[in-house]
């Protein structure tokens, strides 16, 4: 498989990452819908993922990219709410200028989801 230099993936892949984990009140359909929404309002693009488990349990995953930030969501359902994994990401993050960008989405996230909880 070839992954574009440019597209998300490789993103993630490559780029150096910052991650936050949170547990929220909310359902994982209803926590990417807000980061769906979230992502749009900045002009960002996005891309959603469900599967199902045999145990009938659905994992969420979405990516986002806001300019040449690019974040991984995974949403799946606990006992207590539903854990959220993110996860940001930029190609070329070295440079204490490029994480403050990748921490600011994660604390713009992270905002969002803990208000409505």
């Amino acid at each position: 498989m070839k992954i574009k230099k440019d597209g998300w993936l490789h993103r993630l892949l490559e780029g150096e990452t910052q991650k936050i984990e949170l547990l929220v009140s909310l359902s994982p359909q209803k926590v990417i819908e807000k980061l769906c929404f979230w992502g749009k309002s900045q002009g960002g693009v996005s891309d959603v993922c469900s599967v199902r488990l045999e145990n009938g349990q659905e994992i969420v995953t979405a990516v986002f990219s806001k300019g040449n930030v690019t974040m991984l969501a995974v949403a799946k359902p606990e006992q207590k709410g539903t854990v959220v994994y993110l996860s940001g990401s930029m190609a070329g993050a070295y440079f204490p200028l490029h994480y403050r960008e990748i921490k600011k989405c994660l604390e713009e996230i992270t905002d969002l989801l803990l208000s409505v909880t």
